[in-house]
Parts: structure tokens; C-alpha cells; sequence
């Protein structure tokens, strides 16, 4: 599992529940660029990201990943604490 967040507090908060409680192979990134590589060296079966990040977004770092032929089957979660129906809208649509 992959979890990206630029806010490193809520990065760290969600590594130790995941960790602790779940006992995951777990992988973070604190931006999209580094989450990309990521996906790439590790190929995670599911990747937990928020969409708003400073430089490349969560949505069009996953419409890159869906793109790949090598890596357009993992499960891509969006999410954001700042959700708006636009936002929404833009993730399901991110093909």
C-alpha cells in the first residue's frame, strides 16, 4: 500500500494506524512526483492519495498512472479534508 499526503502530520498519523493496526507493507510519499516513482518500484495493489498537493495533483498523478499499460490496474483512492463537489466530479472523472 501506497499513502500520499503533502500535510506530513496526517501522512504520519495515518503510517502509524496502518502500520500498528493493520500490519501493512506500507510505502508514503509527502508529493506526487515521488509517489509516481513509487508506484512504479513497488507497484502497490492500492494507493491512498490526496488530491490537493502543491505542484502535481492527485488527480492528474493518477490519470498518469491509469495511463501506463504497467501500473493501470492498481486501486487508486482519492481524497481530500477539503472535498467539494467540483472536486469529486474531477476525481471520477480522471480518465
Amino acid at each position: 500500500m501506497l499513502v500520499v499526503d503533502d500535510d506530513r502530520m496526517q501522512l504520519r498519523a495515518l503510517e502509524r494506524i496502518l502500520r500498528d493496526q493493520h500490519e501493512v507493507d506500507l510505502t508514503v510519499a509527502d508529493n506526487a512526483i515521488d509517489a509516481m516513482i513509487a508506484v512504479g518500484a513497488h507497484k502497490p495493489d492500492l494507493v491512498i492519495m490526496d488530491i490537493l498537493m502543491p505542484g502535481l495533483d492527485g488527480i492528474e498523478a493518477c490519470r498518469r498512472v491509469k495511463a501506463n499499460p504497467e501500473t493501470r490496474d492498481i486501486q487508486i483512492v482519492l481524497a481530500s479534508a477539503m472535498m467539494t463537489p467540483e472536486l469529486e466530479r474531477a476525481a471520477r472523472d480522471r480518465k
